[in-house]
């Protein structure tokens, strides 16, 4: 008897923490997601306190896209979001928990980041189907970076007829013309932000990174348009199919048009 009452209240407390779960961790992260899906996020999140010069803002709008997706503030070093949901975002998303790792993911994305892997991935991508897998473990033999590459290659095949479809890509040669930097300075510019926010970063520190971000970017691009679309790309070679680029594709042809946006009122 005791057995099946201590089981019952085991199923009771399973049920009420599951509940919870789904209620707080699930059901948000499906609304977000559908909502991106959709192309919903059509409001510019502005900090009414930020004080940054026009400089500085133009800095933090390399992120805009990941702030829009995230509805973090698009104006300011600070995002809006609490310091306990910005250390689940890092944890959950970036295996961030501490500053050392903070710092570590900071420095590959400004060192490295998804354009390291572009030139190899893009040869096997036109190399024949059976030569391709040749060439990526001719260039690579750390684990986690074959893992990468394979992983953006496959991502590039799946996404490609989408990224043209929707005006991302016009043709394959479009893939090394843009590139996938334009990804690897918005991350880098919302991963300081998000990571200082927590705590884990100085203000200064913050402000290092996303200056790196802004010497790639500028250096790299003539204008908001081709950044995006290098934005656009990487992230599929990233996601892959499944991460609802349709929706990404809507905030960054809203941050074009929207006179309230960065990309409308400063100038490259």
């Amino acid at each position: 008897m005791n057995k099946i009452l201590n089981n019952i209240v085991l199923l009771i407390i399973i049920t009420i923490i599951g509940g919870y779960y789904f209620k707080a961790k699930i059901l948000p992260f499906f609304r977000n997601t559908r909502k991106i899906a959709k192309g919903l996020f059509n409001k510019i999140h502005l900090n009414k306190n930020a004080n940054l010069t026009p400089a500085q803002y133009r800095k933090i709008a390399l992120g805009a896209v990941y702030s829009e997706q995230q509805i973090a503030y698009i104006n300011s070093l600070e995002t809006g979001l609490g310091k306990s949901t910005l250390q689940e975002l890092l944890a959950n998303w970036w295996g961030i928990t501490n500053p050392q790792e903070a710092l570590e993911a900071l420095t590959n994305l400004k060192d490295r980041g998804h354009r390291f892997f572009l030139p190899v991935v893009y040869e096997a991508f036109t190399a024949n189907e059976n030569q391709q897998t040749a060439i990526i473990l001719n260039k690579f033999s750390n684990e986690d970076d074959l893992d990468r590459a394979f992983s953006q290659l496959q991502n590039l095949k799946d996404t490609l007829q989408e990224l043209k479809t929707n005006n991302v890509l016009l043709q394959d040669s479009d893939i090394l013309k843009y590139g996938s930097a334009g990804w690897d300075c918005g991350r880098l510019v919302f991963l300081s932000r998000i990571c200082f926010d927590a705590g884990y970063i100085s203000e200064e520190m913050a402000w290092t990174f996303i200056d790196a971000a802004d010497v790639l970017a500028k250096s790299t691009f003539t204008n908001w348009n081709d950044y995006a679309k290098s934005y656009l790309l990487g992230r599929a070679m990233w996601g892959g199919a499944q991460s609802y680029n349709l929706g990404i594709i809507s905030i960054a042809k809203y941050l074009q048009e929207e006179p309230n946006s960065p990309w409308k009122q400063l100038a490259w």
